[in-house]
């Protein structure tokens, strides 16, 4: 090796005299031949002059390459180094050593990109050990553990939440599985695709947090801050969200299934095509929420808010509503079949063309309601108030409408059109009419001897 250096080094040098020498001839001939012997002489010159320069310049430039491969290298060694000397301080029994050894890791990996996984995977395994493991593991028992998170431990999840983007040397998200972290503080923190699932997140600050993706299956987030969070096709199955602040998350495409959401605030939040399929929602606040599309079958809405949202096409079947309240919101298209809504308000909500066959509306309010179209086939509408409610073209076949209040109610469009389907003479008289109700030609006869 040292041969072949030596070799081309002298072939360099060879190289390099010889354009010194041959650089005049390198010239115009007839120019040089025309001028005078004294501008010869200095075209001569000059032409040595510029490949000496040339010859410099290429020197130079190798010696830069020399000294910023050593500079690489010297700067390799230094951040190994402080990644050793880091890795000695994570194992001392003081506490500030051990916050001062993880603050020297995140330096390394906000300024190594050849040591992010590495230094990610030592900081998942120092939180895995300093953090006690959540109450569903035998590891040690829930009344063993802190209440308050460590401060070591928050300083490990603020390097990890908080680390350099770099998508093409990271490997996959965080892997936090089953961890205790109640009162982690990590807002607008970088968590997507991350696993939290069996994780113990109690009053978390996580608000503006990027979750997208992430795995919170069986996890404890009650009381936590998760407003304006994203957690778009999140996995939350099961999980435990009772009395947390959502207020405008964006939960579109994700999976809340059997999850519990008791006493949430989830108003103004974005939840299109979202799974709640018996989702427990009982006291939860869900107005000016957008749930166009969303599973909401055999979900728990008992005295839930509901004020205001849009849930066009949303599958509500078997759901529980009772005494909910959904004034002004959109159910338009929606399968409300079998519900039970009970004392709910749905007044001047539209729910044209909704499914609501076999629904128990007993003394539901929908004063004012859109419901054009609407099949309430052996609907349960006994006491129900609807006055002012639009019924052109609905199906009330089977239905129990006795008590209901239809007064200022249109069962048909102006002129007869558009009828209501399935309720006769006798149905009707068992409910309350007057001049101002609006009945078909077939039914106002027998109306007007009743009145």
């Amino acid at each position: 090796m040292l041969l072949l250096t030596a070799l081309l080094v002298g072939a360099a040098f060879v190289a390099y005299g010889w354009a010194i020498a041959e650089a005049p001839r390198m010239l115009d001939s007839n120019s040089v031949r025309q001028a005078s012997p004294d501008a010869r002489l200095s075209a001569h010159h000059n032409a040595r002059l510029l490949v000496t320069s040339l010859g410099g310049a290429i020197v130079v430039a190798i010696g830069l390459l020399y000294t910023a491969r050593n500079y690489r290298l010297a700067n390799r060694g230094q951040v190994t180094d402080r990644f050793t000397k880091a890795l000695e301080r994570l194992d001392s029994t003081k506490a500030h050593i051990r916050i001062g050894g993880v603050h020297a890791l995140a330096r390394v990996l906000q300024d190594s990109p050849s040591h992010h996984n590495d230094t990610v995977d030592v900081l998942i395994a120092f939180l895995r050990d300093r953090s006690a493991p959540s109450p569903g593991s035998a590891d040690q028992p829930p009344e063993d553990l802190p209440q308050e998170l460590p401060e070591d431990v928050q300083a490990t999840v603020t390097a990890l939440a908080y680390r350099p983007r770099r998508r093409a040397a990271e490997r996959a998200g965080l892997d936090l599985h089953d961890l205790r972290l109640d009162h982690l503080h990590a807002p607008y923190g970088r968590l997507q695709n991350s696993d939290f699932s069996g994780c113990r997140l109690r009053e978390a600050r996580l608000h503006r947090a990027m979750l997208d993706y992430a795995e919170l299956s069986r996890a404890d987030l009650r009381g936590a801050e998760l407003n304006r969070s994203s957690l778009k096709h999140a996995t939350l199955h099961l999980a435990l969200i009772d009395h947390a602040d959502l207020f405008a998350v964006s939960l579109s495409g994700a999976d809340l299934s059997m999850s519990s959401l008791t006493g949430a605030n989830v108003s103004h939040a974005l939840l299109l095509d979202a799974c709640l399929s018996e989702c427990r929602l009982n006291g939860a606040y869900l107005s000016f929420s957008d749930l166009q599309l969303a599973n909401l079958t055999r979900a728990d809405l008992s005295h839930a808010r509901l004020n205001r949202c849009r849930l066009h096409n949303a599958n509500l079947s078997f759901a529980s509503l009772r005494q909910a309240e959904a004034r002004d919101s959109h159910f338009d298209g929606a399968n409300m079949a079998h519900i039970s809504a009970a004392k709910a308000n749905f007044g001047f909500s539209r729910l044209n063309q909704a499914v609501l066959e076999s629904a128990d509306l007993r003394d539901a309010r929908l004063v004012g309601a859109q419901m054009r179209r609407v099949d309430l086939g052996k609907a349960d509408l006994r006491g129900a108030a609807l006055i002012g409610a639009d019924l052109a073209g609905a199906n009330l076949s089977g239905a129990d409408i006795r008590g209901a209040d239809l007064r200022m109610a249109r069962l048909c469009d102006a002129g007869g059109k558009n009828p209501v389907e399935g309720l006769d003479a006798n149905d009707l008289a068992t409910a309350r009419t007057d001049h101002s109700t609006r009945l078909p030609p077939r039914l106002q006869a027998g109306a007007d001897e009743r009145w």
